[in-house]
Parts: structure tokens; sequence; C-alpha cells
């Protein structure tokens, strides 16, 4: 892909004195840096990937995106093929993304997050999708997978220009549905960044990682950037027994599915949710096969 067409199929304004090069991979890693790769360089806590610009290039990157701190450290000349942008973090995935074809747009992408569950109700729809006979994918904490692929994961939810290589030969491979883990550091990171998900699912909200995000809100409000309407275009599933996921339930609107679990003889208990439509189940227990 060339390099012109790349940076405004994402929304990047492409610079004047940038010349336009073939670009063959995007990558935020300046460490694993194919030939004639864009680079983005990513501002992290302690250290600025962008400060690496000159290094990605020596070693054979075709471009460099990175950051105004990055620039102002280390300045490009005029000559330097760098693109200087407000936020690399979601430029790369706005990058990752049209590069490799929009693919989230491809298939049924649904995003799982809550601090537990997430790895359990994936593998719930994996099992259930494939069950109906739709080739899915799994994206999560345990490994990426789809029929005929298998890959170690590295994180709960992968770099943006890792989840969209992916995304791309899943689709490639025939994939219709994928559920994905999404964290709540891939959320605040902006790892997501360029997905189309056609549904997501809140499971709850527990005190965990403040030592990231600092306070109960701020850990609430990065899980809610999977439910922002640039990024969901179906519909929600929250649980409702979870106070925080009432509330994420009432800021949605019509957007969301609340669910609970009620003992049936309670049913008029409990906050109020949808009433189009309810499922009772009775009499469950746990087997070998699993619920019965």
């Amino acid at each position: 892909m060339r390099l012109h067409h790349l940076l405004e199929t994402a929304a990047i304004p492409v610079p004047a004195l940038v010349a336009d090069r073939e670009i063959r991979a995007v990558s935020g890693d300046s460490r694993r840096l194919p030939p004639a790769a864009l680079f983005v360089g990513m501002p992290g806590a302690h250290v600025d990937g962008g400060d690496y610009w000159a290094a990605s290039l020596a070693g054979g990157a075709a471009v460099a995106v990175i950051g105004p701190r990055a620039a102002r450290k280390h300045p490009p000349g005029p000559a330097d093929p760098v693109v200087v942008v407000e936020d690399p973090a979601a430029c790369l995935g706005r990058l990752a993304s049209a590069f490799w074809g929009h693919p989230s747009r491809h298939l049924q992408l649904i995003g799982v997050t809550g601090t537990n569950g997430k790895t359990t109700t994936t593998h719930w729809i994996e099992h259930l999708s494939t069950a109906l006979g739709t080739p899915t994918a799994l994206l999560g904490t345990l490994e990426n997978r789809w029929p005929g692929t298998v890959m170690t994961a590295s994180h709960t939810t992968a770099p943006a220009d890792v989840v969209h290589g992916h995304l791309a030969q899943a689709v490639a491979d025939g994939v219709q549905r994928a559920a994905m883990e999404v964290s709540s550091h891939a959320l605040a990171q902006q790892r997501v960044a360029g997905l189309a998900l056609a549904g997501a699912v809140f499971t709850n909200l527990s005190q965990d990682h403040l030592d990231f995000h600092g306070d109960m809100e701020s850990y609430f409000q990065a899980k809610a950037k999977l439910f922002a309407a640039d990024m969901l275009h179906g519909q929600a599933v929250i649980n409702c027994e979870d106070h925080h996921g009432r509330r994420l339930h009432q800021e949605l609107g019509s957007k969301a599915w609340g669910c609970r679990l009620l003992d049936p003889r309670q049913r008029d208990q409990g906050p109020p949710l949808d009433r189009n439509g309810e499922l009772v189940m009775c009499d469950l227990a746990m087997g070998a096969k699993g619920v019965e």
C-alpha cells in the first residue's frame, strides 16, 4: 500500500514534505520492524517510542509516525520521512485497520470487558457460535485461535497492530465471527482503536488495577470506552446485577440489553430491565458436560 493512500484512509493529514512510498507493514514495536514498515512510536509511562524514530529508519522502516513530545525532543529534519500526530496510540489502530483492509468490518466482532468473566464469556460465545455452524475466532488471555490456527497470547488484549493483523488473517481463513477479551489497560491505551464492534458485553467491575487507573471512577470510564458510539455499532449486553453495570445500562439507553440472574419466584424484584424479552431457566446443575 502506498503511504499517502494509507494516511488518507486513516484520516491522517499527508505532510507536504513526506514523499509517497510503498508500505509493507504497520508496527508499534521498534524491535521487530520488517523492511519498508510504517513505525508508530507509542508514548509510554516511562519511555516514548517516538524517541526511536531515527533508529527505526536506520533499521529499514520506510516512515515513522511520532507524537509532539518526541518531535520536540528529537526534531526531525525536512528530509526525514517522519509524520507528527497528536495521538500516536489512536493513529496506530486506525493505520493498522486501514493497512489490513478494515478486517473488523468483515466479520461480527464481539468485545467482552469486565474485571472478571472475560475469558469464560468469550469461550461461551465461541462455543455457541461454533455449534451454530459459524466459523469463529477467539482472541484473549489463554490463546488466539480460529479454525486451522492456534497462537499463544502475549496479552489479554494484544497491541492494536497485532489485533488487526489477527483479524485480517482470520477473515482470510473464512472466519465470520470473533469473540475478543478487552482489558481496561487496552481501552486506556487505545489498543482497540480502529475496531468496529457488532456487539459488546460488560460482565462486572470490582476493585482491581487501581494501581494503573487510580480510582474506581477512572476504572469505570476506561471500561465504558468499549461502548462508545465510534466503536460499538451494534447492541450491548450488560450485567445489571453489578451496580456499575446498572449505571452503564442507564447511560447507554436503548443501545443496551440488561440481564441478571433471578430466582423465577422473585421475577418482580431487582432493578427494572428491558421488558421485550425474558428467559427463565429452572433446575440448573453443573455436570460433566457443563450446565445441565
